[in-house]
């Protein structure tokens, strides 16, 4: 289990969350995150989404590989859009995410009365494999387990994103058919995680 530390008794953010990396990983070692909740607007958040975009626009040649299915995530549809900040030092004063600087997010929109679908799961370049999406992912499964009546998550990862679909599985997503507006996109894989 992974260690989280609610800051605010009376509010379900910021977060503290510890993980793990393996002791082989050539990465900073990072495993101390700030979660933050945060709106969709602000241009931190932002800034993460458009450095994910022009990554996408590269490995999917500019859309002509495919373009995102079905209505994008936005202010309007998001119930929850979160950044991850790294902390070197795990304490109870509470760390400033002004010291750090933004390396991972993640937000989850209504999918229907069951699901919740995992959106804008990004990690920058250089964090990659520290734990800083696996932060980003704990929080979030966290906020969404604590909806009544909820089953669980699902999300939709391009065909060519290998990285993100071995995340996903080695985090206990199995692969699902198609849903939603993916269903007729042949590049489409989806994913879900059920809770128990």
């Amino acid at each position: 289990m992974i260690p989280i530390v609610q800051l605010d008794p009376d509010n379900p953010f910021p977060l503290l969350i510890t993980t793990t990396i393996s002791k082989n990983s050539q990465l900073p070692h990072v495993e101390n995150f700030r979660i933050e909740e945060m709106n969709w607007s602000n241009p931190v958040g932002a800034s993460l989404r458009d450095a994910q975009q022009v990554e996408l626009d590269a490995r999917y040649e500019q859309g002509k590989l495919g373009k995102e299915p079905g209505i994008k995530p936005s202010s309007d549809n998001i119930a929850l859009f979160v950044i991850s900040y790294p902390v070197s030092i795990l304490d109870s004063n509470s760390p400033d995410p002004s010291e750090s600087i933004p390396i991972a997010c993640g937000a989850l929109r209504k999918l229907d009365e069951d699901y919740m679908e995992l959106k804008r799961m990004y990690a920058i370049p250089s964090v990659r494999g520290s734990g800083a999406a696996l932060s980003v992912l704990t929080a979030l499964e966290r906020y969404a387990r604590k909806i009544k009546g909820l089953k669980g998550i699902r999300l939709e990862a391009g065909e060519l994103h290998v990285e993100a679909i071995k995340f996903y599985t080695r985090n206990g997503y199995k692969e699902i058919e198609r849903f939603g507006n993916y269903k007729d996109v042949p590049w489409s894989r989806c994913f879900e995680k059920k809770f128990e």
